[in-house]
């Protein structure tokens, strides 16, 4: 229960964050034109007291809980309303631009942590994972050395091999020759 609180919160996080570059482009895009919509102020305004409502509440309704039903549907209206918003920024090009910022934003907080002394590590904070990954890499990695090297041996066996095969191929193809040869000496005699 309280790891489904933490996704939702994760994902409540995730879905303000995009709300907010949203209403920004959207606020330009409207002082730009020219527009300005009563009808999605009111919305944004009620999303955001939603939003800071939720947060206020620590605890995550159950099935039981006569808000959960309204929770759940306002959660699907945020979803909704997140995409139709995505998909606006999409529309107006803005959506490769608002992950390049946002990506640029994570690399300059890698960047000030490092500066600051600071441990730099993953950003998810799952170093147990990452240690369990990195020595999986380190054995498939001394998996493939060993069979690197034994495939090195038996390269340079069948090398050695042909060589062999070769020269005895050339020794064999002289001494044909040189039969030929003398059969046709003895026959031009012979004749």
């Amino acid at each position: 229960m309280e790891d489904e609180v933490e996704r939702l919160r994760a994902k409540n996080r995730k879905l303000e964050e995009d709300l907010r570059f949203a209403h920004n482009q959207m606020t330009t895009q409207e002082e730009l034109i020219g527009m300005r919509s009563d009808d999605n102020r009111q919305f944004q305004n009620k999303l955001y007291s939603e939003i800071k409502n939720l947060k206020s509440d620590s605890r995550a309704p159950s099935r039981g809980d006569p808000n959960y039903e309204q929770v759940r549907k306002e959660r699907n209206e945020l979803q909704e309303e997140n995409r139709r918003l995505i998909g606006l920024l999409k529309d107006h090009k803005k959506w490769d631009v608002y992950l390049l910022q946002k990506e640029n934003e994570k690399l300059q907080k890698t960047v000030q942590d490092y500066q600051h002394g600071d441990a730099v590590g993953p950003i998810s904070g799952d170093s147990v994972g990452l240690r369990q990954k990195i020595q999986f890499y380190e054995r498939e990695l001394k998996k493939l050395e060993k069979e690197r090297s034994e495939l090195m041996v038996r390269a340079t066996m069948a090398e050695e091999q042909l060589k062999n095969l070769q020269e005895h191929l050339n020794k064999m193809t002289q001494e044909y020759s040189k039969k030929m040869f003398d059969m046709r000496n003895k026959q031009k005699q012979g004749y």
